[in-house]
């Protein structure tokens, strides 16, 4: 039997070492959440916590305890979409960047970019 690793840590890492893809992960996960996706767009920015920052840095940029941090980005946990948004706003304060909404006739694609 092969063994494997998991890809996650490895995937984390890549995150935390590439700019560029903490960014398209946080706008991802912007675009998720206004399509009322939450729970795509909390794993997108636990994956990004993880590999970039840590809880506590969100926990300390949020102004929530780090606890609460750690349970709302726990796929078992319920969580609502304003604790999602205001853990993706700590997370794009502490990346430095800010996102624009294009808002577009209904039907049509909603997409969130990230700016530095």
């Amino acid at each position: 039997m092969i063994t494997t690793a998991p890809v996650w840590p490895l995937f984390e890492q890549s995150v935390g070492m590439n700019n560029e893809l903490r960014n398209l992960m946080l706008a991802e996960a912007a675009t998720a959440l206004f399509k009322g996706e939450k729970n795509v767009a909390r794993g997108l920015l636990r994956t990004v916590v993880r590999g970039a920052f840590s809880y506590d840095a969100v926990a300390t940029a949020s102004g929530l305890p780090r606890q609460r941090v750690v349970r709302a980005l726990r796929r078992s946990e319920p969580v609502t979409a304003a604790t999602v948004l205001v853990l993706l706003t700590a997370a794009s304060k502490l990346a430095c960047i800010s996102f624009s909404v294009q808002v577009t006739p209904k039907g049509s694609v909603v997409a969130a970019e990230a700016a530095e």
